[in-house]
């Protein structure tokens, strides 16, 4: 892993107007040099996809800090190509397992260096220390394991 990874929930329950002026105003910070990330209860994240830029809202606090994924394998989802992820016991394991459970109906998203690399609904709290994360394409689960 050579940049900084996180896991992080998106806000995707304010209203749209709201989300878009946090966005904008944390951008702003961001660029200036004035956004401390240790502060404050958001933060935002750029998020390519379907050819166009997009930033997204973000809790600013980490499900899983990115430094606790022991490994990231390609496997396959039924028919579809997936990644694997497996936490570092016994910290990456407890802290996955808690905030998934913390998580039901939210959008996890992975972030690599400020740019969002996969997201998904959580359905369930995800016990035992490991994740299958589904992909469209094997490219994209190539890149997911490489940012992981």
């Amino acid at each position: 892993m050579s940049g900084h990874l996180e896991f992080k929930t998106i806000i995707d329950d304010m209203e749209p107007l709201d989300v878009k002026e946090l966005v904008r105003s944390i951008s702003e910070r961001k660029k200036s040099g004035a956004y401390d990330p240790n502060e404050g209860p958001y933060d935002t994240a750029r998020w390519l996809r379907n050819d166009s830029e997009t930033h997204v809202l973000l809790e600013n606090r980490y499900i899983v800090p990115g430094h606790l994924v022991l490994r990231a394998d390609i496997t396959k989802d039924d028919i579809k190509p997936a990644v694997k992820i497996q936490f570092e016991p016994p910290r990456g394991t407890e802290l996955f397992d808690t905030q998934t459970g913390y998580g039901i109906g939210k959008s996890l998203a992975i972030v690599l260096d400020g740019t969002v690399v996969y997201t998904a609904r959580i359905s369930a709290q995800i016990r035992g220390g490991g994740v299958i994360l589904p992909c469209d394409s094997l490219s994209s689960a190539i890149i997911v394991s490489l940012a992981l």
